[in-house]
């Protein structure tokens, strides 16, 4: 299958899913023997696997219904999954993650000077791994400790 995709596992899945529910519901008398639009109404998005997953659900649900509504809505005006173009705040949110992600990859370059730096000064070559700040400065204010130093500037 393309990517996205139901697989022929999970349409399985998706029909013994239906058929236990089919056994536990229909069978205890909670849902009406066959399909009754007015009795069940299915919400799915209107992307292909979570139709081909509702419909083999409904398919074990209801083996012998020849045609079952799904509703669906427009992609713009979608609430099942986070969806930006329906909510303000959450496209907000997601430009403000953006600018993070940004800044974080300055920092991470900036980072990645660093630990060339210290590659040098320490003596290291890349085949010793990264340099790991935290254990670094574990070991610093260790030393720092052990000799009685207190001034920031000694590590």
């Amino acid at each position: 299958c393309r990517k996205g995709q139901l697989t022929s596992a999970g349409q399985l899945q998706a029909l013994q899913l239906g058929s236990r529910l089919r056994e536990r519901y229909v069978g205890r008398g909670f849902l009406p023997d066959s399909y009754d639009p007015a009795a069940l109404e299915v919400r799915s998005t209107n992307i292909s696997r979570t139709l081909d997953t509702v419909t083999g659900v409904l398919t074990g649900l209801y083996p012998d219904a020849e045609e079952i509504l799904i509703e669906t809505c427009d992609d713009r005006r979608e609430w099942l999954y986070p969806n930006h173009r329906n909510c303000a705040r959450l496209s907000q949110l997601i430009s403000g993650r953006r600018r993070e992600t940004e800044k974080m990859r300055e920092k991470s370059a900036y980072h990645l000077g660093l630990e060339e730096k210290l590659r040098d000064a320490l003596g290291m070559s890349p085949e010793d791994g990264h340099v790991r700040f935290v254990e670094l400065f574990d070991v610093c204010k260790t030393v720092k400790v052990r000799d009685g130093r207190t001034d920031r500037q000694t590590c």
